[in-house]
């Protein structure tokens, strides 16, 4: 140890130069070493969703989650199922003991699945297995604004998104609360018996004109072009113009909305606000090994960017 020593002060200027490449190593390792705030979860369970079209809670629960269930019965390591069986549809839930990763077991688990397949009904669909069902996402956005309307908010969304995707580190970006529409038809049941109108006329006639229906094609040397004849609806006044019979002097005809208030209305309940606006949601995954941390800060000023070319109003 003495001779270790006496060689160490004679060559002071190498241990230095050694300690401070040290020094810069591990600067540099804690730079990059990935950091989160949460960090990844990882459950040890399945979803498996089986498809029969057409059968009865039932049905679905004799001749298919019974057997799947049964079959599962063998796995080791499982603390429990639980099962749901539903019209057209059995999924079952599987859930492992702590202990146990879903690397380790899905194998068994699908190829336990995959033999009890030609025991279920033969228009059942093949069962999907899903072990995926933690998902870490790094940050989540909220685009809102007053004045803007939620498909105004979607676009500008859409754009922010592709802006974000270009980060460096970031792995994906979703937009999350896109509001589905849908168009409402509310008869006045004293107008339909006034014409002698049913609802199922209406709804015949509805369908009918908004079908995309196949004309045949048109040959030409080269090739052929397929026709189609387009479906007729590209505005509420469309429908609301739509002929539903003629009037009794033969002079005039019942549209759509002599006989009912058409509008378009949410097509559900589930939506996002942010300080009692509407908005939609950004949300954003990180590169597996990432520092979340220094993507953060690319992220951030990235986002800076994005603000100085919005119209006033739209808030992050």
């Amino acid at each position: 140890m003495e001779r270790f020593v006496t060689v160490l002060l004679k060559n002071r200027r190498i241990v230095v130069f050694l300690m401070l490449l040290i020094a810069l190593a591990g600067l540099l390792a804690y730079y990059k070493i990935p950091k989160q705030e949460n960090p990844s979860a990882v459950v040890a369970a399945a979803v498996i969703t089986t498809v029969y079209p057409g059968a009865s809670p039932e049905d679905v629960e004799q001749f298919v989650t019974n057997k799947l269930e049964d079959a599962l019965a063998g796995l080791d390591r499982v603390r429990y199922t639980a099962s749901m069986s539903m019209e057209s549809a059995s999924v079952i839930t599987v859930m492992y003991n702590d202990d146990v990763y879903i690397d380790e077991v899905e194998t068994k688990l699908r190829q336990t699945v995959e033999d009890v397949q030609p025991d279920l009904p033969a228009t059942c669909m093949a069962s999907t297995v899903r072990t995926d069902l933690v998902s870490d996402n790094a940050f989540i956005i909220s685009l809102s604004g007053q004045g803007y309307t939620p498909q105004d908010l979607e676009a500008y969304a859409d754009s922010v998104k592709a802006r974000l995707e270009q980060v460096e580190g970031i792995a994906s970006v979703t937009v999350a609360g896109r509001q589905e529409r849908q168009v409402v038809v509310e008869a006045d049941i004293e107008q339909l018996r006034l014409y002698g109108v049913s609802i199922e006329n209406i709804l015949g006639l509805v369908q009918a004109q908004n079908l995309n229906i196949p004309s045949g094609s048109i040959g030409y040397a080269g090739g052929s072009v397929t026709v189609s004849t387009p479906a007729l609806f590209e505005s509420l006044a469309d429908i609301e113009n739509l002929v539903i019979g003629g009037a009794e002097d033969s002079l005039s005809f019942v549209k759509l909305k002599d006989l009912a208030r058409v509008f378009i209305e949410r097509a559900d309940d589930y939506y996002y606000l942010q300080d009692g606006q509407d908005a939609v949601l950004l949300v954003g995954r990180i590169e597996e090994g990432r520092n979340a941390v220094n993507v953060g800060r690319s992220l951030r000023k990235t986002l800076d960017d994005l603000r100085a070319g919005l119209p006033a109003g739209l808030a992050f």
